[in-house]
């Protein structure tokens, strides 16, 4: 395993803080100003936290390429093998032996580097003292990664290679498909001859040609033939050994796309002295933010310096619109109160079915080049933190955005105008595929984990939209979309080169299909959404 170490400018012992990934150590150091995602300067890969804002404050700094990857020998077999924890607790324990260390050791980083917190913790190396896992990505890798709702995510396919956001990609030494290594040719013949005729990924030339070649990406490819969830998700997924964190934790990240639900579950389910900070937007790349705040934390738990953070609330998060921080015991707020809401047709929202249109509705992607906005209000201003809990009744992929590319204005609780400029990242989006899922009315009460498949088509699944904290009422729209690939629809994806395609949705049970949407207490609830209102309560 290869290493870098930045140590402070003093004699003595001092706490260390190790970050871990894929992505290359020396890259987590190129002197670019930050910027915001979007920009095209933007770059996701680096990830690891400042060494050179941590060493002066007394912390040696270790940024470490995981095997097989950068600087390091041996294999990396598939996303998030065993080895990788493994791998982390033994320099976790190295570095406690070392004569400029003090034996307390702590983890940084986020995204990738946030899922090592987790992966190592499980793993319980004795001089581990605390971790805070930063938007954490795939935490139950099927359900919050590859295939939310059954839905195929391509993300990797840009990460692994080097497209937009993250044009560096992995440092690529010697990476090897799981699927190749460890399945038998002759199963292994079947399920890329199955994958081939899969009418989800066919259409699309690049997916094809990479079941030809993989090693292009073995990580997609074994994705591709790992359509369902089961062993292969199971045993990466930390979310199945989060009672084997034993320390400290401190989950944040923004609340839009995969990062929202790993974070909100990993605070929900260890149970351990912990905290969660929500944000609006995804942090800058280099990765420079929230360091003072994090320093508290470290300086607790690593030095013993009595910051009080531990004496604050539990949860602090933002609202967009009235852009107010606020705190909670718990998450979803404990004042939060959930209210039904029915989806009717063009993207509407109404507190009744729609019970006078029994015809399906039918809906056809647009092309990259038309833009979807509208700017439509819901009567009454109120917060709604928390995920929207779908109930799905068709196929379909739900997504509420905020416009794009323009200032949007929107009026505060208090009657405060707010601007923000639009990033166009959508507030609250699911996604169901309709192979794998029958309708469940049980599944909408509260926010709770997928089921996993079976590869039966009448099994239960519900869509979990992303979690979101917004004052309504701003300008809204919601889009309805059928697929089974997620699409982006923004010129800051097309580097991904998804094909656009032509996707019908036919909904023949409109008046079945409903979300259940929170509020806090203090705001009116219960009063009807205008006819075209969406995505948000009240």
């Amino acid at each position: 395993m290869a290493i870098d170490i930045y140590r402070p400018d003093a004699p003595g012992k001092f706490p260390a803080l190790l970050a871990l990934s894929p992505y290359g150590k020396t890259l987590q150091t190129f002197q670019t100003p930050p910027q915001p995602f979007g920009k095209s300067c933007f770059e996701a890969s680096i990830e690891s936290g400042d060494p050179y804002f941590y060493a002066p404050r007394g912390y040696v700094y270790v940024i470490g390429d995981l095997r097989g990857t950068g600087d390091s020998e041996g294999e990396y077999v598939g996303l998030f093998s065993n080895h990788e924890g493994q791998d982390g607790a033994d320099i976790v324990e190295w570095l406690a032996q070392q004569p400029w260390c003090d034996g307390n050791v702590g983890m940084a980083g986020i995204c990738y580097f946030a899922s090592m917190h987790l992966h190592v913790a499980a793993e319980q190396p004795p001089h581990l003292k605390c971790i805070a896992p930063w938007e954490i990505f795939g935490d139950d890798l099927y359900n919050h990664g590859e295939y939310e709702g059954g839905v195929f995510n391509i993300f990797f396919y840009g990460l692994y290679t080097g497209t937009y956001p993250a044009r560096c990609g992995y440092a690529i030494k010697n990476v090897k498909s799981a699927m190749i290594k460890n399945t038998p040719k002759a199963e292994l013949d079947k399920l890329v001859a199955k994958a081939y005729a899969d009418p989800d990924l066919k259409q699309y030339p690049y997916l094809s040609h990479l079941l030809k070649y993989p090693e292009k990406n073995p990580i997609l490819f074994d994705f591709m033939l790992n359509k369902l969830d089961g062993p292969y998700y199971r045993e990466r997924s930390v979310s199945e050994r989060l009672d084997m964190i034993k320390v400290p934790t401190y989950v944040g990240g923004p609340l839009f796309s995969f990062f929202s639900q790993p974070q909100i579950n990993v605070f929900n389910r260890v149970d351990v002295p912990k905290k969660m900070f929500l944000y609006t937007d995804m942090g800058t790349r280099p990765w420079r933010a929230h360091h003072d705040e994090l320093l508290r934390w470290y300086d607790y738990w690593l030095k013993g310096i009595e910051t009080g953070i531990m004496d604050e609330a539990p949860v602090r998060y933002h609202t967009t619109v009235a852009e107010k921080w606020s705190t909670a015991q718990e998450w979803p707020p404990e004042d939060t109160q959930w209210t039904d809401f029915y989806f009717n047709s063009l993207g509407g929202l109404s507190p009744e079915p729609d019970y006078h249109n029994d015809e399906p509705d039918a809906f056809v992607q647009q092309p990259l080049y038309v833009t979807e906005e509208s700017a439509r209000r819901l009567r009454e201003q109120a917060p709604v933190p928390g995920p929207p809990g779908h109930r799905p009744a068709a196929h379909h992929l739900l997504r509420v955005d905020r416009p794009t590319g323009h200032e949007v204005q929107g009026r505060s609780a208090r009657g405060r105008l707010s601007r923000y400029l639009s990033s166009g990242i959508g507030l609250a989006e699911g996604f169901s595929s309709r192979a794998r899922r029958r309708q469940d009315h049980s599944l909408g009460d509260r926010p709770r984990p997928h089921k996993r498949g079976t590869g039966d088509s009448g099994r239960d699944q519900r869509i979990h939209g992303a979690t979101s904290s917004h004052v309504a009422p701003v300008p809204r729209r919601q889009a309805d979309q059928g697929g089974d690939l997620q699409h982006r629809h923004t010129d800051r994806h097309r580097d991904l080169r998804r094909h656009v395609a032509r996707l019908q949705q036919r909904d023949d049970a409109a008046q079945d299909l409903s979300g259940r949407l929170p509020s806090l207490q203090g705001f009116a609830a219960g009063h009807p959404a205008r006819h075209g209102a969406s995505g948000v309560l009240m």
